[in-house]
């Protein structure tokens, strides 16, 4: 979870349909972190609807992978420092542009089970 991975999120919409999203996250403290803007339909449905998926693939062998499921909450993201420690994650200086930084939100992720996949 440390080094630069994409993963899917995946939520629940109005219409109690999965949504998934592919996403940039932040593990910490037993915790999954991800950076999000305060109109997307993630932030909105997990506002609604918390339980949560999440799926990360090792991109060296796509049949090993992480599940978690967990409940997600919603706040802020003063000064966007969750944003800039993902994207420095990356390769992406702070400086980079963002267009929806006054929108930038966190969702926090507390896993209710873990599972690795393959070997």
């Amino acid at each position: 979870m440390d080094g630069p991975l994409t993963a899917i999120l995946t939520t629940i919409g109005a219409d109690g349909l999965p949504q998934s999203s592919a996403v940039w996250c932040w593990w910490e403290d037993g915790r999954l972190l991800v950076s999000t803007k305060r109109w997307a339909a993630k932030f909105r449905n997990v506002q609604q609807r918390p339980p949560v998926g999440f799926i990360v693939v090792v991109p060296a062998n796509e049949f090993r992978y992480v599940e978690i499921r967990g409940t997600a909450t919603t706040g802020e993201d003063p000064g966007c420092k969750l944003r800039d420690r993902i994207r420095a994650k990356h390769g992406i200086g702070a400086d980079a542009p963002d267009p929806a930084a006054a929108d930038r939100v966190v969702m926090t992720v507390e896993p209710v089970r873990i599972v690795a996949y393959g070997s």
